[in-house]
């Protein structure tokens, strides 16, 4: 078979799997933005990196006020289809995935739950009377990303069932964080536009409501929702949410029409294969409508989750954390930094909060006899997984921001906070792991002769 075909077929592949691969790559691009942003923020050319930062331009519908710096376009607009994405996951995940049963979704529900409480717990001990004491949120995120990305440097090594627990985790993580943001962190409430939003959302739930397939629509009132929620006080990257939760998740095709047209397909295809190895064309044809019937039997979520995947994980995030992890180190005092309790509070928070939090949880309900380890799994692998969690960055980063607006003293320090500690996460995770999945690993049979003994 040609490559373009094959390439066509790559379309039927599992949703999680596409879902990996794309992480993986970019977190590897996310390294490289951070690097990046930290040389350019202490270069002789940092004005140009903090200039670009505060450039304003916009435009005024009425009353509506899009005038804006380029940091709050891409905090509040591209983010909001960052948010977008993670609600479609979280939507997925609740409804046909690894949270849509309460027997599979106990386990990584109680285990995210403790891995925001003990890192919220942490900070607010170190910053009680301080300050600083509205970034308790910061170390309670975790960057899937990063985290998938380091596991799949040890795919060959661990469980499939490891790479879906942390997965699992983490979006869980991410509902959390929505809800986090939604209550705790929106500025003054102007009634009139949130009324505007709740008005625009009730619309989507509408076409929902009557079976409306065409994503075109949701896009349009989802627009008008974000510009709506802009302008309420509440965070705009919410109404990324708030559309995800709107998308059908169901086919709006008959699953049994869908199957007897696939099979008919096939069958011809095998017709053709086995009568003439010339007939290519006429194979390419079969293949191309089997690859059509494939795209509309997805439902809008997963058509919609496919087309943003490369947008968010090579474009969007990498914006993000270019303009976002830039810390200028000029101003400040590694000494003064590192023992400042706001840096103390996220790097604790992040490093033995999430680890404690994740792995206390799951060895309870393991215990307690609540939950069933999924197969390959057991606790030794677990703890460094809760390690690698404690990997906050991009969640993290946007977090400090909502948390220090402007704050020029206690920004950086976060910032350097979430940094030292996710590095520190990532290296002790991926030893620790590598060490323990090691040992975890059964000895394969030929190593062993007839007596039982290793040769």
């Amino acid at each position: 078979m040609s490559q373009r075909p094959a390439r066509r077929m790559i379309r039927v592949l599992n949703a999680f799997e596409q879902f990996i691969y794309s992480q993986t790559f970019g977190g590897v691009l996310l390294i490289f933005c951070t690097i990046i942003a930290l040389i350019w923020a202490n270069s002789p050319q940092a004005g140009i990196y903090f200039g670009i930062n505060h450039a304003e331009f916009g435009l005024h519908i009425e009353s509506l006020n899009f005038d804006m710096q380029v940091h709050a376009w891409i905090n509040d607009g591209l983010m909001a289809i960052f948010f977008l994405l993670v609600g479609l996951e979280i939507k997925r995940e609740l409804a046909i995935g690894e949270l849509s049963a309460w027997d599979k979704a106990l386990l990584p529900i109680g285990a995210a739950i403790g891995g925001m409480v003990f890192p919220a717990l942490i900070f607010v001990l170190f910053n009680a009377k301080h300050a600083s004491l509205s970034g308790w949120a910061i170390p309670c995120a975790t960057d899937i990303a990063f985290a998938l990305g380091i596991l799949s440097l040890l795919s060959k090594r661990i469980p499939k069932s490891l790479i879906v627990f942390l997965s699992a985790i983490a979006i869980a993580d991410d509902l959390g964080a929505v809800i986090i943001i939604a209550l705790f962190y929106t500025a003054q409430i102007h009634q009139m536009f949130l009324l505007m939003a709740l008005f625009f959302f009730l619309i989507l739930l509408t076409l929902n409501y009557f079976g409306v397939y065409k994503l075109r629509y949701y896009l349009f009132f989802g627009l008008l929702l974000w510009m709506a929620l802009l302008n309420s006080g509440v965070h705009a990257t919410i109404a990324g949410v708030l559309i995800a939760m709107s998308i059908p998740v169901r086919t709006e095709h008959n699953p049994q029409a869908i199957t007897d047209t696939l099979n008919a397909l096939m069958n011809r295809l095998c017709v053709v294969k086995k009568a003439s190895e010339k007939q290519e064309k006429e194979q390419l044809e079969i293949i191309h409508s089997i690859e059509s019937l494939v795209h509309h039997v997805e439902s809008p979520l997963q058509r919609l989750e496919h087309s943003l995947h490369a947008l968010v994980t090579y474009l969007i995030i990498p914006i993000f954390v270019l303009f976002n992890a830039g810390v200028s180190f000029q101003d400040i005092s590694f000494h003064q930094a590192i023992a400042h309790p706001l840096t103390l509070g996220i790097i604790f928070g992040l490093l033995f909060g999430k680890t404690i939090g994740i792995f206390l949880s799951s060895y309870v309900l393991v215990k307690l006899r609540w939950v069933s380890l999924p197969k390959g799994l057991n606790l030794k692998l677990i703890f460094p997984t809760s390690i690698l969690a404690g990997i906050g960055f991009t969640m993290s980063i946007f977090i400090a921001e909502l948390a220090f607006p402007n704050q020029i003293q206690l920004l950086p320090l976060a910032k350097t906070g979430i940094l030292i500690a996710s590095l520190i996460a990532g290296v002790a995770g991926f030893v620790l792991l590598y060490i323990f999945s090691a040992q975890s690993k059964p000895r394969p049979l030929e190593t062993l002769n007839f007596e039982g003994h290793a040769d």
